[in-house]
């Protein structure tokens, strides 16, 4: 996904709303504190509940030791998921881990054919917990995993959902560790020139329109944001804004 287009995708308001959410989550209180962030992705896309998985990897990426946060999901089917190991038999989870896709769980379902799959997948649907989006990032600089899990019949219906989690995902993937660990990324310093790019890409700018604004090559400009997202150790746009905000590095 491009995440610079989604200004062009959305609506104003929608625009409106995700750049609320993101100030939530660079501005989060401790989780038992911040029911106000689930409330506003709540008023966006229509979700019925809502878990994460958050956790920490070794040196090949493979996640060793979680934690499920548990916001809206049925607080039973949660107690019972642990119990019986379903992360072992889950596989939104078991491809999630593999591949950090996002997944419409319709999808990944429907190429799960074995008695354990199946009988997973029944007694989850008995729970309401029929379709959905599942999405998470795995940084490998600070050996950090993340799963987020959004349950809703609608959710898997429009573009404009998907497009909506995507961009805010890395957002809570930086607030979810902020607020149980306690601690954010080690702090880099970045240029005063990288700085200006990362400010245009908040903005919402392409590679060649900030090369038009900044008047240097669009090359130039890739140059940078290789350089900065080495140093923060991320991939991809939205997470060098969520970082860069999350430490302060930037402002809206």
């Amino acid at each position: 996904m491009k995440n610079s287009n989604v200004f062009l995708s959305l609506s104003k308001n929608d625009l409106a709303d995700v750049l609320d959410v993101i100030t939530e989550c660079t501005y989060q209180k401790p989780f038992e504190e911040a029911a106000s962030l689930f409330e506003k992705i709540n008023s966006i896309v229509p979700t019925d509940g809502i878990a994460a998985v958050i956790g920490h990897t070794d040196e090949r990426g493979q996640v060793q030791k979680s934690h499920i946060v548990n916001i809206s999901y049925p607080k039973r089917w949660i107690e019972i998921y642990e119990k019986r190991n379903y992360a072992s038999i889950d596989p939104i989870v078991q491809q999630h881990f593999a591949n950090f896709m996002t997944q419409k769980w319709s999808d990944t379902f429907s190429i799960a054919k074995s008695a354990c799959n199946h009988g997973f997948w029944e007694e989850a649907r008995s729970f309401g917990l029929e379709a959905g989006l599942t999405m998470g990032m795995l940084d490998a600089k600070n050996m950090r995993a993340s799963l987020f899990s959004f349950s809703g019949k609608k959710l898997e219906q429009e573009s404009r959902h998907l497009t909506i989690m995507n961009y805010i995902l890395p957002h809570l993937h930086e607030a979810f560790f902020r607020s149980n660990f306690g601690k954010k990324n080690t702090y880099v310093e970045l240029t005063q020139r990288e700085k200006e790019v990362v400010r245009w890409v908040t903005s919402g700018k392409t590679n060649w329109e900030i090369s038009c604004i900044l008047t240097i090559s669009e090359r130039t400009v890739k140059f940078h944001l290789q350089n900065v997202s080495a140093k923060l150790g991320v991939c991809g746009r939205s997470h060098i804004v969520a970082v860069a905000l999350s430490q302060g590095i930037i402002n809206f």
